[in-house]
């Protein structure tokens, strides 16, 4: 259900581009984070890490599987989007491919938030992939994206202007005013649904493109599935929660849309401790805040990582058959669109593994498991495997960007550090379960092994706001788990170097500092590197090298590189170069990179890099066909601008009406004394 507000909150980071605020986002997010983990400190000040396992512990399994049902009917109803949109396009397409568009989408979303993957970057790889243009799939992410938000608007009316919300602190209520956030949303929809009843135009122009006005039947279908979606995505957690006196449905509802507000508003990934702070704060007149937190933490686990595993696992599966025939066709399908966003979910999926393991690091041990180690290993492999566990974690935490680029080093780096914390989850607390979840990533990123072929150093690979952010807030939330998991034991000096079996406050602090330091020294090695030089026009022996390049080219394009007046890039053995021109933020390469078609993949990549150093959009202008699939692989979007035409010359005439207008051209350019010249291959 949230993936499809994050596109929404495009149009402020675009406003905030515009205006060079664009850095503002992630140091909001920030902010916003900190305030929340100070908040749940301050809200759960008289209960302790264990009050909150025990809660989590004693949830009725039927809870647990009401939620699970509800989750599995919630991402049903996210169909229905793309169902309608397809409609709306006046388009068919198998329900199938639908389905695991929307899924694949969603659970991107739903567990990284738009930060770091757009739902919509996703559906358009997929939908791209079986012959969706990029005009329809702009139309449809738009269609989405308007559905949400009709739907969302006229359900936060009704609630926010019906249901009462009471504020522990009663001047909140004029912070987060409920009834003037339903008037608002009152007077949208009632806008929007004047605008269908009364629209005079059948469509409207954005962007160069025509997109349908809805009809109002459209409109009516949108509040419908819209609504439907949220009122289920809300009773995923509302089931989780123990009965209250007083907080029926319909008042967590209301509860449960306002929290998504703010959450997805604060750019946070996920929404992360953001959500859980508003629900705490509204729902603690009814129900005691750890056991919320307790209830939060299994919705988050269920909706989320659930369906994120569910699809790595579709990847490796995928992996292991692909030689075969005749295989299910929905193998068949997920094998289709596999290669090109692959990488994107193992980064996600590592990423998430080494918060795993830095989370597990920063809570105690199971006492019985505890106990059933030392009774077979020394203490100091207990506390080796434990500092080793968090450092790998650490490690995960930047290789994630590396594999999203396809970078074979960190695939390879990943591989070691994954194995190490399956071992360090085992020896340091013998937690199984983790060890579980680890393995699953280790043995399907190595079935995935074709998909990571770059041979570029890690160092070399740029981070964006958006990764050190949720970097940062993994680090940020790891130590305040540990601090609020050991808050009984008395801070001392000689707590550092106190070594026992139930010595967990010790371990997590000396964890957390060479968690902390890997990162650090990873900074400094990055703030080592030699400064990225500025793009420059070619000197004559970059313009000799380009021109014995160009002579093996078939393509005559090649030859505008020596024109000099474009920037060169050359891989690093000069065998390949790409012509390329910057204007404002965009990094526009004229064609596609010229050379050995082994070296043109890792040419492309480092004009990625290039690009991101200076904070700018890579563009290719009249790519070549054959390489549309790696420019896809990158996550750029297709976008057709014309036609190359080829016209037989023989019996070519320009007599006739039908050459009125060539004839029209030629005559004025022979008046402006115009001339013609072939150019042959040693000129």
């Amino acid at each position: 259900m949230t993936a499809y507000f994050g596109a929404a909150l495009r149009s402020i980071e675009v406003f905030l581009y515009m205006k060079h605020l664009r850095h503002l986002v992630p140091i909001a997010a920030l902010l916003m984070f900190g305030f929340a983990l100070w908040f749940l400190h301050h809200e759960l000040a008289a209960y302790r890490y264990a009050d909150v396992v025990g809660h989590i512990q004693s949830l009725p399994l039927r809870a647990v599987g009401l939620s699970i049902f509800y989750t599995m009917l919630s991402y049903l109803i996210l169909i229905g989007y793309d169902i309608q949109a397809f409609r709306y396009i006046k388009r068919d397409m198998e329900l199938k491919k639908i389905a695991l568009t929307s899924f694949i989408s969603s659970a991107f979303s739903n567990s990284i938030g738009h930060s770091m993957v757009s739902g919509g970057a996703v559906r358009y790889r997929l939908y791209s992939s079986w012959d969706v243009s990029g005009e329809d799939v702009s139309k449809i992410i738009a269609f989405v994206t308007l559905t949400f938000w009709v739907g969302f608007l006229a359900l936060g009316a009704v609630l926010f202007l019906s249901v009462p919300l009471a504020f522990p602190d009663t001047s909140l209520a004029h912070v987060i005013p409920p009834k003037s956030i339903g008037l608002v949303f009152a007077i949208g929809i009632v806008g929007y649904f004047a605008i269908l009843a009364f629209r005079r135009k059948s469509s409207v122009e954005l962007f160069g493109w025509q997109f349908p006005v809805p009809t109002f039947t459209d409109g009516v279908g949108q509040v419908v599935i819209s609504a439907l979606d949220w009122t289920v995505a809300a009773a995923v957690l509302y089931v989780l929660i123990p009965e209250s006196p007083g907080l029926g449905f319909t008042l967590f509802l209301a509860i449960f849309m306002l929290a998504q507000i703010f959450a997805l508003a604060s750019q946070v990934p996920a929404g992360a401790a953001v959500f859980e702070t508003l629900i705490v704060l509204l729902v603690s007149p009814f129900q005691a805040p750890a056991r919320v937190l307790g209830a939060l933490l299994v919705y988050r686990v269920i909706y989320c990582l659930l369906p994120l595993g569910i699809a790595s696992l579709m990847f490796g599966v995928r992996e292991l058959f692909e030689r075969k025939k005749r295989l299910l066709k929905w193998l068949e399908i997920v094998g289709a669109v596999i290669p090109r966003i692959a990488p994107t979910l193992f980064s996600i999926a590592v990423f998430l593994g080494g918060t795993v393991l830095l989370f597990s690091g920063a809570t105690p041990a199971l006492p019985n498991r505890l106990k059933w180690l030392e009774d077979v290993l020394p203490l100091g492999v207990i506390e080796t495997s434990h500092f080793l566990g968090s450092l790998a974690g650490a490690g995960l935490l930047l290789l994630a960007r590396g594999l999203q680029r396809r970078l074979g080093a960190a695939y390879q780096l990943t591989l070691v550090l994954l194995a190490l914390g399956i071992g360090g989850s085992l020896l340091k607390g013998l937690d199984y379960e983790e060890a579980i979840i680890l393995g699953v990533m280790l043995v399907t990123l190595w079935l995935c092994r074709e998909n990571f072929y770059r041979k570029a150093m890690i160092q070399s690979e740029s981070f964006s706001p958006g990764w050190i952010t949720a970097i940062v807030m993994v680090l940020a939330g790891s130590v305040w788990l540990g601090l609020f998991a050991h808050k009984h034991v008395d801070y001392s000096n000689d707590l550092w170097w106190r070594f026992s079996l139930q010595g967990d406050a010790p371990r997590f602090m000396r964890a957390s500092v060479g968690a902390v330091g890997v990162m650090i020294i990873f900074l400094v090695s990055k703030l080592m590197r030699p400064a990225t030089p500025e793009p420059s026009l070619p000197t004559a022996a970059d313009l000799a090298i380009a021109r014995d390049i160009a002579r093996t080219s078939h393509r005559t394009t090649a030859n505008l590189a020596l024109l000099g007046d474009k920037s060169i890039l050359f891989n690093d053995d000069k065998t390949a170069f790409l012509m390329y021109g910057v204007q404002g933020r965009s990094w526009v390469a004229m064609g596609d990179p010229v050379g050995p078609g082994s070296e043109l993949s890792e040419l492309v990549w480092k004009f990625r890099e290039l690009s991101d150093e200076h904070d700018g959009w890579m563009i290719f202008y009249e790519a070549g066909k054959e390489n549309l699939p790696l420019y896809v692989d990158m996550g750029l979007t297709l976008l057709k601008l014309g036609e190359e035409a080829r016209v037989p010359l023989d019996g070519f005439t320009l007599d006739g009406s039908e050459r009125k207008g060539l004839r029209y051209t030629v005559n004025q350019l022979e008046k402006k004394e115009c001339s013609l010249e072939v150019v042959g291959p040693e000129q």
